[in-house]
């Protein structure tokens, strides 16, 4: 799981798992031709696809209630 940080509220990011992690200079190779996705680029000789995180979010049910907090409400509802 990645955790990221996007506009002051942490997501959690459900991956198979993370091949490499690298820090260098990315080739950008086109522009996205789906969904999510901001660009391919080739790093480290493979080519990678950059995900548009803000876009993920904004496509997710992020008003799901916090498990605490619907257990409080069923108590004051009861």
């Amino acid at each position: 799981m990645l955790v990221l940080n996007h506009d002051g509220r942490s997501f959690g990011l459900v991956v198979e798992r993370i091949l490499d992690i690298v820090e260098g200079k990315a080739d950008v190779r086109s522009a996205a031709t789906r969904a999510s996705v901001l660009y391919s680029v080739v790093i480290g000789d493979r080519i990678t696809e950059l995900l548009d995180i803000p876009a993920i979010l904004r496509g997710a049910d992020l008003n799901v209630k916090q498990p605490a907090l619907a257990a409080r409400a069923a108590e004051v509802a009861n």
